[in-house]
């Protein structure tokens, strides 16, 4: 069906989380849920504070990645007001706009564990950061250039106004 509604053309069986085998062996998003309601399943675990067992199992469907796991998990963090007490760095979706922030704000080169690590520590809502962090490279800024010139902007700022309050 999913097949047809994309006129026929040919599905990357690979990635594809919809694509099933008729095998007990497959891991597409149906066979994984199960009709399960995946939303309050996962809902259940971050309350929990089962965050990785929830990241795990969403990462083990065919086509759904670290970052798409991650940025599930964020979400369902943010509209249930969830705060786990461990494991939120699995809730920090990390793509090259927040890795291209993180990079500016922290001075360094972080792989993406570290830099989901150091939004945790350094935010006191990590997950509402996180989106705020895309949100604002991606679509208020839209280029790396213009990201590092807001930087360098807010560093004059922030030193001009210690000058003149010194």
């Amino acid at each position: 069906m999913f097949r047809s509604c994309l006129g026929g053309g040919k599905l990357n069986e690979k990635v594809n989380p919809l694509y099933h085998t008729d095998s007990e062996e497959c891991n597409c998003l149906l066979c994984k849920v199960k009709g399960e309601d995946i939303i309050r399943q996962t809902e259940a675990l971050i309350r929990e504070d089962r965050v990785r067992e929830a990241w795990e199992k969403l990462t083990s469907i065919r086509g759904i990645g670290a970052k798409i796991a991650s940025l599930f998990l964020r979400d369902l963090a943010v509209w249930f007001d969830l705060t786990p007490n461990v494991d939120r760095w699995y809730m920090q979706p990390v793509d090259v706009w927040v890795r291209r922030t993180v990079k500016l704000l922290s001075g360094s080169n972080m792989s993406d564990e570290e830099i989901a690590k150091w939004i945790v520590l350094n935010s006191g809502n990590p997950e509402r950061a996180n989106q705020g962090i895309w949100y604002f490279a991606s679509q208020v800024c839209g280029s790396e250039f213009r990201l590092d010139a807001f930087r360098t902007e807010l560093t004059a700022k922030r030193f001009t106004s210690g000058i003149s309050q010194a």
